[in-house]
């Protein structure tokens, strides 16, 4: 598993690239965490969702939008394995970061 530093600078980093760029590298990302045993593969998300919630706000919502649109085109056994890590590392971050995590993206999927 990366390191939760590794993913605060990734995300950070991937903040400011163009939107296709970004979402070839989450999807390859979340291709890779859905493959993971489940512990491991919860931590992961958990810790992008925590990294994601330190971006000022635009770039938040536009990153858990990307994030979406990866995950629509990955296929569905990614999808629904990493839907239900997301679910379940929503129960391990503080309340009000997967409240906004949830919102932005419903958001995306409108």
């Amino acid at each position: 598993m990366a390191d939760k530093t590794d993913i605060d600078e990734m995300v950070r980093a991937l903040a400011d690239f163009p939107e296709d760029s970004r979402k070839k590298v989450i999807l390859d990302h979340l291709k890779t965490i859905a493959v993971q045993p489940e512990e491991q593969r919860v931590e992961c998300v958990k810790a992008m969702i925590l990294a994601f919630s330190k971006l000022d706000p635009k770039k938040k919502k536009e990153f858990i939008r990307t994030r979406t649109n990866a995950l629509i085109e990955a296929p569905a056994q990614v999808r629904q394995t990493i839907q239900i890590a997301t679910v379940r590392a929503g129960t391990q971050v503080p309340a009000e970061v997967n409240q906004s995590d949830m919102m932005n993206t419903l958001e995306a999927y409108m």
